[in-house]
């Protein structure tokens, strides 16, 4: 890290000196060093706004806020976010901030920076990147607020976006023994495979159906089987994974 910071301070261009700032905060805010990552946000925020050009400033920020609001420092982010000119950019800022706020347990807050976001679609890509995360980095599932969650990607028009996001929450719904839930929600994600016809479409709802079922599978290891002698873990997952490019049963 010190060598990292000792680089920076010789780096000339703010643009380029910015960069490294934003991941040196980003890592003291995952090590819990919040002072130091406070320091540093506010250095990364000085070095933005050196850049001289309104749309470099403003691109940078978008990536600024997720630190900031990491540190505690939510309220000072959102008006940064607010105050960026170009729409999108503000939206991507507004959408980062919820990756945040929901990768540190406070998804009310999460939600409520998503529905200040006023462009429908990054709204709801900014939604199922929320429910991926979610379901991929290790947060305790009985806390997500699944029924929200579902609620808010069932209005999705998107096919991609909308089977994307029902493959993470039945993941979601696997790591919690829901297992019903779990295969509705896999099979209203399978059925987007009807209308896409890219590959690399298909292709991710296919990973997204596979995690799925790796997560129901280690699930469904934990029980016992009548014998009383456990599942192995190798065989279930073997039985999940080969029926995939077909009609994907999945055993009860």
């Amino acid at each position: 890290m010190a060598a990292a910071l000792t680089i920076t301070a010789e780096e000339e261009l703010p643009i380029a000196r910015v960069d490294t700032l934003i991941a040196i905060a980003e890592t003291f805010e995952r090590l819990g060093d919040m002072k130091r990552a406070d320091a540093t946000v506010d250095l990364a925020k000085q070095a933005a706004e050196d850049i001289g050009i309104s749309i470099g400033t403003e691109q940078k920020m978008v990536r600024i806020v997720g630190p900031m609001t990491g540190v505690g420092r939510t309220e000072e982010a959102v008006e940064a976010a607010h105050a960026l000119k170009d729409r999108f950019l503000k939206a991507d800022a507004l959408g980062t901030i919820a990756l945040t706020q929901a990768r540190m347990g406070n998804m009310d807050a999460a939600q409520a920076t998503l529905d200040m976001i006023v462009e429908p679609l990054l709204a709801l890509r900014y939604a199922v990147r929320m429910i991926e995360n979610l379901a991929e980095n290790g947060v305790d599932t009985n806390a997500i607020p699944v029924g929200p969650l579902t609620e808010r990607i069932q209005g999705i028009e998107n096919v991609l976006l909308k089977a994307l996001g029902e493959t993470r929450l039945a993941v979601i719904q696997a790591k919690r023994g829901e297992t019903e839930e779990a295969i509705k929600l896999r099979d209203q994600a399978a059925l987007a495979l009807e209308t896409l016809s890219l590959n690399h479409e298909r292709a991710r709802i296919y990973a997204g159906l596979a995690l799925a079922a790796i997560c129901w599978a280690t699930w469904k290891c934990m029980k016992i089987m009548p014998t009383g002698r456990p599942i192995w873990p190798a065989v279930c997952v073997r039985i999940m994974i080969a029926p995939l490019p077909l009609a994907m049963p999945w055993p009860r």
